[in-house]
């Protein structure tokens, strides 16, 4: 709970000051497969999470974008099935507007 009420930056604060957790990220952080940029370096790339969450005030379920990058959530509307959902927003918020072959999506849900 000493997240709750907190800014992005405070939570990312309270975690680093987990002594547990810095020494998890110690022990698997260049364990990776990559090389690591610089920490100065300009990265080009986003990861993002899609939610079905409550809609306010009423009993629908709406489509959320959560970005780190972001101010806050992204709500793109109803949400009737979330993989078809959110297929389609990907598909016509992303990759239309850059059609790069460098998105990568991963689906954390029931089987379909």
């Amino acid at each position: 709970m000493r997240c709750h009420g907190q800014d992005v930056v405070k939570r990312s604060q309270i975690f680093e000051d987990i002594p547990a957790f810095a020494e998890i990220h110690a022990s698997v952080a260049d364990a990776g497969q990559s090389d690591m940029p610089l920490t100065d370096a300009h990265v080009d790339q986003a990861y993002s999470a899609f939610i079905s969450a409550p809609g306010e005030g009423s009993t629908g379920r709406r489509v959320v974008e959560l970005d780190g990058g972001r101010a806050g959530p992204v709500d793109y509307g109803e949400c009737v099935d979330l993989l078809d959902d959110v297929a389609r927003i990907v598909k016509e918020q992303f990759m239309d507007k850059n059609p790069s072959v460098l998105y990568s999506m991963l689906y954390f849900g029931q089987p379909v």
